[in-house]
């Protein structure tokens, strides 16, 4: 009878271990959900006539001509398949889209869209036409991005900032000691855009790091400060997303006193505890048009780079 009671006991306590697991469970936050994919199949025929698909597209949808079946003659003797979709185009209103199938494109424009077969070369067109077909992807766009900004040279000014400068050397304080790179900082991201406007962005901790050494007796580190604040702003009618003032400072420490020489004049570095000497600063632009720039100060400058879209 005990050992009923017990068990009884341990199940009840299950339960109601897990009644309480679900009160404190919440789901985790959503991201917005994608447009709805718009497909449309029709008939075109060979004679050049516009086939109107019924779909009004805007600028910065992705359009994606999925298949073209069927056949049409541009003269007798001269069939449309030495290349998929050949001779099968499309228009936004007036303007020339896309040429072929299968094939995706961007719409540059707002506007209904048309298909037709031909050119204006040949008139005696013949066939059964193309059974194609169409769709829309008009959800976010979204890519990946990297911008990095280099701290390009040592300069003997470098090296006394925040100390007392030698005056017989004071002439070469813009003179680089290295003719490499130091040091980098590195903000890493993601971003979606979907007509002109950004829509998400996912700004990763700015990364900083050393790119070799320095020179013997000096003892050179990297940190970071700030990823940037962000600011929203309007700009040719779609919203751009300005990451400002990423920032990593550059120290250097000098255990002991260290002789140098500058074009053949000799100076000493005397010791001293890590101080900053260098601040990398660079800003960040995502735009809603799928562009991402940097800037930054003229001796670190900046890089940019994008991966290939995709959609969410």
């Amino acid at each position: 009878m005990s050992m009923k009671r017990g068990k009884s006991f341990a199940v009840l306590a299950i339960l109601t271990l897990l009644s309480a697991l679900v009160v404190v469970v919440t789901p985790a936050a959503s991201r917005p959900a994608a447009a709805a994919t718009r497909t449309w199949t029709g008939h075109v025929d060979c004679y050049g006539n516009l086939t109107n698909t019924g779909i009004n597209l805007k600028a910065g949808d992705r359009v994606q001509v999925t298949s073209a079946t069927g056949l049409c003659y541009f003269y007798p003797g001269r069939p449309s398949n030495r290349m998929p979709g050949e001779g099968l185009n499309s228009r936004i209103g007036a303007s020339e889209f896309t040429h072929g199938a299968p094939v995706t494109a961007t719409a540059p424009m707002d506007g209904a869209l048309f298909f037709y077969f031909g050119d204006s070369q040949y008139q005696d067109n013949s066939g059964n036409g193309y059974t194609v077909t169409v769709t829309v992807l008009s959800g976010e766009r979204c890519q990946n991005f990297t911008t990095t900004s280099e701290y390009l040279k040592l300069s003997i000014g470098d090296l006394f900032r925040g100390v007392q400068m030698p005056s017989h050397i004071r002439q070469f304080a813009d003179r680089s000691l290295i003719s490499r790179p130091l040091a980098y900082m590195q903000l890493k991201g993601s971003w979606c855009y979907q007509n002109n406007q950004v829509t998400w962005r996912n700004i990763r901790p700015v990364q900083s790091q050393l790119t070799g050494d320095g020179l013997t007796g000096l003892v050179l580190s990297v940190q970071s400060t700030a990823t940037g604040t962000v600011e929203v702003e309007s700009y040719n009618g779609a919203t751009r997303y300005r990451i400002s003032q990423t920032k990593a400072v550059v120290y250097l420490e000098v255990p002991v006193a260290v002789n140098l020489t500058i074009e053949g004049v000799g100076f000493t570095l005397p010791a001293g505890a890590r101080r900053p000497i260098y601040t990398m600063v660079m800003d960040t632009v995502l735009t809603g048009f799928g562009d991402v720039s940097c800037a930054a100060t003229a001796s670190a400058p900046c890089r940019a780079q994008g991966s290939a879209e995709y959609t969410r």
